[in-house]
């Protein structure tokens, strides 16, 4: 679909520069092009727009995009019809091109409510929140009707740590919207009650998530952590089972509880792991392992404060997820923009004590798994330090997107092959439960390594 969708794109651009030319006897018009050559219609820019509508409503995205440049052909000044221009675009995963038309529309009229929309739609794809809130504040404020806005600045407050925000600005998109993607709505105002220790609103809403047709692993996932958090250890467990299997579920229990600080009743749920898979073996053996000993730190006389030794607890798994909705991005790895042609890796990593000139070189090609990016590089070591604290080995590649900035790409693992790291991707999602993970090289710094994409 994307691929005829580009070559409409050139057959326009195409029929557009020939206009210059000399016609031939064979030559065509556009409307003998859209409606054949004995047609009589012509259509109006508005009219036009109307049926690059129904185009799309026919999932025809081709001949919409030639009624939309028509469109905008006939009267520059059609806003809306550039606005669907961009939206068919943003469809195709064309951001970049999309941000064009959106800004152009915003130029013409920065009060245009559905362009601040989408362009604070694109920009909260591309990880810039800054830019994403801005535009989907002033959307709002033009028209509180739209629903998508109030979803995505729900999740940009969810990361700010701005709970309350959050709530109201889902229970706002839930109201104003029922239909395709209402179960992500639910899912992410569930997290919110999660981050707000309102477990029993948790269960409930994401009860709603999966009755409204939202029937994920995901969701699944965060329902078996508020159940886990409110003590309902069977219902959590069997919530876990449908996210994953038997033996992922009782991994997943234990894991909970070994991070609530109750590691005596987590040993049995690892060892049941165990016992039902052998693929769970060395994840289990090892949470079993760190279980048994919390167990010990609890019950012996040294231990002062009764708590599990810091080194023994990783952050809570599954951790909640949320989903912004259509169109799809995954907030837990929202990513850097699309590389230009010209990208430079490198390996970041904290000073080595000594005279500074020292770097510690990879001796053969290592790969990880790209879990986040960051155009601050602090923030892309915070993120590396806590996913330390997971047990995850960690690296950063620095990459130079020309006019989009640098980022700073983390990596988790350290594979031999792209194929072992592929291997190890199921886990590495659930665990950190994210939706992709695409392996990249792990690239040194020095020296600095260009190539071309």
């Amino acid at each position: 679909m994307k691929k005829f969708f580009i070559i409409a794109v050139a057959l326009f651009a195409g029929i557009v520069l020939s206009g210059c030319m000399g016609k031939s006897y064979d030559d065509k018009t556009f409307d003998q092009l859209a409606y054949g050559e004995d047609s009589p219609v012509k259509l109006t820019s508005e009219q036009h727009e109307q049926v690059g509508d129904g185009y799309v409503r026919r999932n025809k995205p081709e001949m919409a995009l030639i009624h939309f440049n028509k469109a905008i052909e006939l009267d520059g000044d059609n806003l809306d019809a550039r606005v669907k221009r961009g939206n068919l675009l943003v469809s195709q995963g064309l951001d970049e091109q999309a941000l064009a038309e959106y800004n152009a529309v915003l130029e013409k009229n920065p009060d245009h409510a559905i362009a601040n929309e989408a362009a604070g739609c694109v920009y909260f794809r591309a990880g810039l929140n800054g830019e994403a809130e801005a535009h989907l504040n002033r959307a709002v404020a033009l028209n509180p009707m739209l629903w998508k806005a109030h979803n995505f600045l729900g999740i940009i407050h969810d990361r700010n740590k701005e709970y309350e925000k959050a709530a109201k600005e889902f229970s706002a998109a839930l109201e104003l919207h029922q239909g395709n993607g209402v179960d992500e709505i639910y899912n992410n105002l569930g997290v919110v009650h999660i981050a707000r220790r309102q477990y029993a609103e948790a269960v409930e809403t994401f009860r709603r998530a999966l009755q409204a047709g939202g029937v994920s692993a995901r969701t699944y996932n965060n329902l078996g952590l508020a159940l886990a958090r409110m003590g309902r250890l069977d219902e959590a467990l069997e919530s876990f089972k449908y996210a994953g299997g038997e033996a992922k579920a009782n991994n997943n229990l234990g894991y909970v509880l070994l991070t609530e600080d109750q590691p005596a009743k987590a040993v049995p749920y690892f060892e049941k792991a165990i016992e039902l898979s052998p693929s769970y073996y060395v994840k289990a053996a090892d949470n079993l392992k760190r279980a048994r000993l919390a167990a010990r730190f609890q019950g012996g006389a040294h231990q002062s404060s009764g708590s599990t030794p810091n080194p023994l607890l990783r952050q809570s798994f599954p951790d909640s997820k949320q989903n912004p909705g259509e169109p799809a991005a995954s907030p837990a790895s929202a990513g850097s923009p699309p590389p230009s042609s010209r990208v430079v890796k490198a390996a970041l990593e904290e000073p080595v004590a000594g005279s500074g000139d020292q770097t510690i070189m990879p001796h053969e090609k290592t790969y990880g798994l790209h879990v986040s990016s960051w155009q601050d590089y602090r923030n892309a070591f915070a993120h590396c330090e806590k996913l330390r604290k997971q047990g995850f080995v960690t690296w950063v590649n620095q990459v130079d997107l020309g006019d989009k900035g640098v980022w700073y790409r983390v990596l988790v693992g350290k594979f031999g092959s792209v194929k072992e790291a592929q291997a190890e991707r199921p886990d590495v999602l659930a665990i950190l439960n994210l939706d992709s993970a695409p392996v990249f090289e792990r690239v040194d710094p020095r020296p600095v390594v260009t190539a071309q994409l």
